[in-house]
């Protein structure tokens, strides 16, 4: 018997939106790897993810950080993106994708959630693969 397949629906968001959508949290995210302050990354979520500490983000990030990935890079780069933008089930919006990288490929998965008038970082899991 087939699986049902969870709800999502297709959001009409045009490229640039998607693109600043997909940047921000990986700029973020390359600025306090650098920094080690997680703070700001922290504080641009919405109020599911301002749950994390500071320290509780360095240590969920240390991966990408010892790795030396230059999440600057995604500044230069075009995004492909390989689903959304969708909203889930819990009405979070989520754009999957990839930064073809000269030295290796960028995977992206990044969830917002309704906050504040606007859509707010939920969650964000990066990976390299070479």
């Amino acid at each position: 018997m087939a699986q049902a397949q969870p709800h999502v629906t297709r959001v009409p968001l045009d490229r640039a939106s998607q693109v600043i959508l997909i940047r921000g949290p990986l700029t973020a995210l390359h600025q306090a790897n650098v920094t080690g302050n997680y703070g700001v990354l922290r504080d641009l979520g919405g109020p599911s993810f301002r749950v994390n500490t500071s320290a509780g983000l360095a240590e969920l990030f240390e991966p990408v950080r010892r790795g030396a990935l230059d999440l600057a890079q995604v500044l230069v780069h075009e995004p492909v993106i390989t689903r959304g933008p969708l909203l889930d089930e819990q009405g979070r919006l989520r754009l999957t994708g990839f930064f073809p990288l000269p030295a290796y490929q960028l995977a992206f998965d990044i969830a917002y959630e309704p906050a504040e008038g606007e859509w707010k970082l939920f969650g964000l899991a990066v990976s390299a693969e070479v």
